[in-house]
């Protein structure tokens, strides 16, 4: 759990993790970058009373997410690592016990998710983007980068040896905003990943939070700083040349996308003319970056033409055997 200045949360955080029902032992680490509110008294009172149970690190100066992230993994020893940041909450007590019994069944699966609730200002929603499907290897692989798949890290829990082949020093020297995305498509192509389609956390939707703040310069850093992390394992695996295009595109919809939120005049002139609608996934992408309900149009576009393109193939098998008796 890795936490800075969430004294108004992590009680609740903490608490829904002590609420797990486990026949077997866990434990909760607790790592906060040096937290100016009162999250360490609150920390602290846990540690009194269930000593057992949760241990805390507390650093003297502020390491920044990634490297206070690093700390957290470095100090792991147990066989399976499950997230939860310090402002959001688990409200499945059987979420520990289930994904155990998915990683101890099956030997080829390193990670499993599941599907958080979003808390934002308008109250709950279930959030449905987070699916499964049946993909595994590169081709889940260029979904992450595409979007078109998304994991949770409230949801995950994972084998910790997939941390051993980690570079983290990519992550300090260029300076990624967030981790969760490096290490999925590092994972998804070294291991196979399973859904638990059941609800089992809650991601609490902040306007001060990195990647939903409400200031343009900070929400635009982020974004490139998640394009950085799909270019680097876009320039580190073979992605097919058609893929590479649409990512680009797709990136640089997002970022249009946002300055047309903030009305930004000078980066949509700047991002506009980087957008190349040059077939019909990129125009739809540009419409993406106008009004996000034409996000869901292109998904479900691309959906129906891999769907007939499936039943073409299906009847020319059925073609060929009958041409064969």
């Amino acid at each position: 759990m890795p936490s800075y200045n969430q004294g108004a949360f992590i009680a609740e955080a903490i608490e829904s993790v002590l609420l797990q029902e486990c026949d077997f032992v866990f434990k909760l680490l607790i790592f906060d970058d040096a937290s100016t509110d009162n999250s360490i008294e609150i920390c602290n009172d846990f540690v009194r009373r269930y000593p057992a149970k949760i241990q805390l690190f507390s650093n003297d100066t502020n390491l920044g997410l990634i490297k206070n992230y690093i700390k957290a993994f470095n100090a792991c020893s147990a066989k399976y690592i499950a997230i939860l940041e310090a402002d959001d909450y688990w409200v499945d007590r059987q979420k520990l016990t289930k994904q155990v019994a998915v990683l101890e069944e099956n030997s080829n699966v390193g990670l499993v998710h599941a599907r958080p609730k979003v808390l934002s200002n308008n109250g709950f929603r279930v959030d449905y983007n987070v699916k499964g499907n049946d993909n595994q290897g590169i081709k889940l692989f260029e979904d992450l980068l595409l979007g078109k798949y998304s994991i949770s890290p409230l949801t995950v829990m994972f084998r910790r040896d997939l941390l051993f082949e980690i570079d983290f020093e990519i992550c300090v020297s260029q300076k990624f905003q967030t981790i969760d995305l490096f290490l999925w498509l590092d994972f998804v192509l070294r291991t196979n990943i399973y859904f638990l389609n059941d609800v089992v956390g809650v991601y609490r939707y902040l306007n001060n939070s990195v990647s939903n703040t409400y200031n343009f310069e900070k929400r635009d850093s982020f974004i490139k700083s998640s394009i950085a992390i799909v270019d680097y394992y876009i320039n580190k695996y073979s992605v097919t040349e058609s893929s590479v295009k649409l990512i680009k595109n797709k990136q640089q919809a997002i970022l249009l996308h946002n300055a047309f939120i903030f009305n930004n005049k000078s980066k949509i002139k700047e991002y506009f003319f980087s957008l190349k609608c040059s077939d019909i996934d990129s125009t739809f992408l540009f419409l993406f970056a106008c009004h996000p309900v034409f996000n869901n149009l292109y998904h479900s576009r691309r959906k129906l033409l891999r769907l007939l393109s499936t039943i073409k193939q299906k009847f020319n098998q059925i073609v060929s055997y009958q041409d064969g008796i």
